[in-house]
C-alpha cells in the first residue's frame, strides 16, 4: 500500500509546565551539534575528507551534551549534521558557487535552543497524550524518566501511528510536529486530464480535459507580500542594502516574518486544496504542470533583474512551495503529477498552432497574427501545456503498441477548438472556504483578461 509522509503541528497545552525542560534538551541539541560540528571539521582539516554520521557518533558519544540527550535524539543530531553536509555536496556537485558548509548553531553571538527529535522507541503518544523519554543521564539526576506533553492535534489529522516526533521552537515557546505515514487513495479519481500553469498575478491557470477552464488570482497574495515588504524594509538601518550586515533583527521584524510565513501558507493551502477537490469533482486522474526549473535564471546562469518592484514579484514568489503543496494533495487523492517543459507554451497559440513571440500584446490578452484567435494568455498557456502532455502520450503509444495503460483516455483530438470563458476565483481573507461565496454556490464564470 502506497503511504504519503505528512507532518501535522501541535500546540502543547501544558507548556508552562514542560518549558524548561524542553529549553535545557533543546540547548543541549544545539552545543551537541556545534561539538560533532568542530569534530567534522578537524577531520577535514587532516584527511581531506567529512566522517559519516556514524564515525561522529562514535566520536562524540562519550561528550557532556551527548549525555545529557536520549541516546535516539543524540544520534539523530548526528545524522542531520551528516545530511546538511550531502545536502552542501549536491548544491557544489550542481555548480552553485555560493553554497556554504553546515554552521555553528548561534544566534546574535550565543547558543540557542534547536529542534529537538525523537524516534520511534523514545515517545509513546495515547490519545493527546505524549510520552517522551527523558534520558539515563538526566533521569538519574531528576528522578523523572519521562516527560509528558498534552498536544491539541488538529481534528482532520491521522496521528495514530506517528513515525517521529519533533519539538520545534516557535515564536519563544515551542510545537510538537508529528511525522506520520498516511496512506494514499489506491484508485484514480477518473481517467480525465488536467494541465496547471503557475504565475504570479494568476497565481494558477487549469484547463480541464472536459473543456472547462479555471483562474485562481494571485493578486490577494500579492497583496500581502507588498505590505510585509514594506513594512519590514521600516525595521532596518536607513543605510541598510541588500547584502550587507546589520545588527540583529528586532522583535518587530521577526513577528512581521512570521507573519507574512503565515499568510503566505494559509493562501497557498486553500489554493491547491481547492485545486485538488475540483479535480476530484471532474474525474480527473492526472495534472500536468509546467516545469519552472530556471524560472529565476537568465541563460547565463544569473538571476534575471526586472527592477525593485519585478524583482519583489518574481523571485520571493513561492512558485516550489505551490507545487510541493499541490503534489503531496494530489498523491493523496489518487492523482497522478506529470512534469513538462513549459518552452513556447506561452508564445504558440492553442488554436491554430503558430508560434510568435509577440502575440501576447498585453500581460493578460493573447491575440494571434495568424489565425486572429483572442484568448486569455495564461489559458492559452494551459492549454498548450495540456496540448503538449497530451500530444507526448500519442507519440508514445505510437512508437511502442504494448506500452501499459496510462489511466488517460482522453486524446488532442477530443479537446474543444474554442475554449469557453474561464471561472474565476478569488480568495475571500477571513473566511473558512475562502474560494466559495456565502451560500455554497460556486462563483459565476467571467472574463479576465487582467
Amino acid at each position: 500500500m502506497s503511504t504519503q509522509t505528512l507532518t501535522y503541528a501541535c500546540k502543547i497545552k501544558n507548556l508552562d509546565r514542560v518549558a524548561d525542560a524542553l529549553d535545557r534538551m533543546g540547548l543541549a541539541c544545539s552545543k551537541l551539534w556545534n561539538v560533532a560540528l568542530y569534530h567534522t571539521r578537524q577531520v577535514w582539516s587532516e584527511t581531506g575528507e567529512i566522517p559519516s554520521a556514524y564515525d561522529t557518533q562514535k566520536a562524540v558519544q562519550d561528550h557532556y551534551w551527548y549525555k545529557r540527550l536520549p541516546t535516539h535524539t543524540a544520534q539523530a543530531v548526528t545524522q542531520e549534521l551528516w545530511q546538511a553536509y550531502k545536502s552542501w555536496f549536491g548544491h557544489r556537485r550542481n555548480g552553485n558557487p555560493k553554497a556554504r558548509p553546515p554552521r555553528y548553531r548561534k544566534r546574535n553571538g550565543e547558543v540557542s535552543p534547536s529542534t529537538i527529535t525523537f524516534k520511534r522507541s523514545g515517545f509513546r503518544l495515547g490519545g493527546t497524550a505524549l510520552r517522551l523519554s527523558r534520558g539515563k543521564t538526566v533521569a538519574a539526576e531528576t528522578g523523572e524518566q519521562f516527560l509528558f506533553l498534552e498536544l491539541a492535534i488538529p481534528p482532520e489529522a491521522d496521528a495514530s501511528d506517528p513515525r517521529q516526533v519533533r519539538l520545534v521552537p516557535c515564536n519563544g515557546g515551542w510545537e510538537a510536529h508529528l511525522v506520520c505515514e498516511v496512506s494514499v487513495a489506491t484508485e484514480l479519481p477518473g481517467e480525465g486530464v488536467a494541465s496547471v500553469d503557475v504565475g504570479i498575478i494568476n497565481l494558477a491557470t487549469v484547463a480541464y480535459s472536459n473543456g472547462t477552464t479555471e483562474l485562481y488570482s494571485g493578486r490577494g497574495l500579492l497583496a500581502q507580500e507588498y505590505y510585509f515588504a514594506k513594512e519590514i524594509a521600516k525595521c532596518k538601518p536607513a543605510d541598510w542594502r541588500p547584502g550587507s550586515r546589520k545588527k540583529a533583527a528586532s522583535e518587530r521584524e521577526r513577528k512581521l516574518h512570521r507573519k507574512r510565513t503565515q499568510r503566505r501558507r494559509q493562501f497557498l493551502h486553500a489554493a491547491t486544496r481547492h485545486i485538488v477537490n475540483t479535480c476530484i469533482e471532474k474525474g480527473i486522474g492526472t495534472i500536468v504542470l509546467g516545469d519552472l526549473k530556471g524560472i529565476r535564471q537568465q541563460a547565463s546562469g544569473e538571476s534575471r533583474n526586472h527592477g525593485k518592484v519585478g524583482n519583489l514579484k518574481l523571485h520571493a514568489w513561492p512558485f516550489d512551495t505551490f507545487v510541493q503543496m499541490l503534489t503531496y494533495k494530489a498523491k493523496l487523492a489518487g492523482i497522478t503529477i506529470i512534469r513538462v517543459s513549459e518552452r513556447n507554451t506561452s508564445r504558440t497559440c492553442s488554436i491554430c498552432g503558430y508560434l510568435n513571440a509577440n502575440s501576447r500584446v498585453h500581460r493578460g490578452l493573447y491575440i494571434c497574427s495568424e489565425c486572429g484567435a483572442t484568448i486569455n494568455a495564461d489559458v492559452n498557456g494551459a492549454v498548450n501545456i495540456l496540448h503538449k502532455y497530451l500530444q507526448g502520450l500519442e507519440k508514445a503509444s505510437t512508437v511502442n503498441s504494448a506500452k501499459p495503460s496510462t489511466g488517460v483516455s482522453v486524446r488532442v483530438g477530443d479537446l474543444p477548438t474554442v475554449w469557453p470563458e474561464p471561472l474565476v476565483n478569488r480568495y475571500d481573507w477571513g473566511k473558512p472556504n475562502p474560494f466559495w461565496p456565502r451560500g455554497g454556490e460556486r462563483p459565476g464564470g467571467t472574463a479576465c483578461l487582467q
